[in-house]
């Protein structure tokens, strides 16, 4: 009996793992809102500055600045930074992309 009691939290945590997430009612290229409000991605190489306000439109979006940088479409509010680390001296430097 002991033992029962001892499992069933693991059954209870690894039974959530399963759970299905929830999907999203949005095609491939858009995002969802709080409200349910489909917007599009912004494009590689921009990020977002405000979101859609007429539902399947596109976002606002900003160029990267230099010394930053995105590889993907998104719905990110600011660009990745470029970052290299150097292993030898236990810090990150700033690296260019072109």
């Amino acid at each position: 009996m002991d033992l029962l009691w001892l499992l069933l939290p693991i059954l209870f945590i690894k039974g959530s793992c399963f759970r299905a997430e929830r999907s999203s009612r949005c095609p491939a290229d858009q995002f969802p809102l709080d409200d349910g409000t489909c917007c599009e991605l912004c494009p590689v190489g921009t990020y977002m500055g405000k979101p859609c306000e007429v539902p399947g439109s596109r976002s606002l979006c900003f160029p990267c600045k230099e010394e930053n940088y995105m590889d993907e479409k998104n719905h990110i509010t600011m660009c990745k930074q470029c970052i290299v680390c150097d292993p030898g001296k236990l810090f990150y430097s700033i690296h260019f992309y072109t």
